[in-house]
């Protein structure tokens, strides 16, 4: 187990929106 700092939980939150987005803008592109 690793402490989870400020930075850490930061970049994560960022990644996992990227992650949300790039997947609905593909989505969108494939219907329309």
């Amino acid at each position: 187990m690793f402490e989870v700092t400020e930075e850490a939980s930061r970049m994560l939150k960022d990644f996992l929106t990227k992650q949300k987005s790039t997947k609905a803008i593909r989505i969108m592109m494939q219907t329309g």
